[in-house]
């Protein structure tokens, strides 16, 4: 196998295998693999060369769109026909058809969502400003010398300002 090159010019002709791998669905590293360059080269080139972004944009298209209906499917559930062959007397046989169900997938409509919708959906929080301001005024000294329950109301009177 040939050693990644950083080296390597640019000329039109690599942009129709650029195209084509760009179609099947490969990463850019996966791309600059293949052509022997390094990624850094191969970066390099889709910034100089705006024809080498535009036919990585153009040809990811329809396999992105194709990972995307398959991740909703996966989402809200399918059916599918599934098929049984045989071999009898030397040749294959349909044996079985039959329709099946596959349940939606959590992990990818929780993918999904946190994608489609994050300010609806994501994990994080964002902490309001006020609060942070609230919170530290209440230095950590005061607070080792508190009671539980002087704690607890401390920490109720810290809420209440921050709303």
């Amino acid at each position: 196998m040939a050693v990644a090159s950083t080296f390597a010019r640019y000329d039109k002709s690599k942009l129709a295998n650029i195209a084509e791998l760009a179609k099947k669905g490969l990463a850019d590293n996966e791309i600059a693999k293949s052509l022997h360059v390094s990624r850094s080269t191969f970066s390099r080139w889709k910034t100089k060369y705006p024809e080498v972004d535009e036919a990585l944009r153009v040809n990811r298209v329809i396999p992105n769109a194709n990972v995307e209906a398959s991740l909703y499917k996966s989402a809200i559930g399918y059916h599918y026909e599934e098929e049984k062959w045989s071999k009898i007397d030397g040749e294959m046989v349909l044996v079985e058809k039959n329709v099946r169900y596959q349940h939606p997938m959590p992990a990818a409509y929780i993918f999904w969502l946190k994608n489609r919708m994050p300010e609806k959906w994501r994990d994080k929080v964002d902490v309001s400003s006020t609060n942070i301001t609230a919170t530290a005024k209440i230095s950590l000294k005061k607070l080792k010398d508190l009671s539980p329950d002087e704690l607890v109301a401390k920490y109720r009177e810290t809420l209440n300002k921050s709303e």
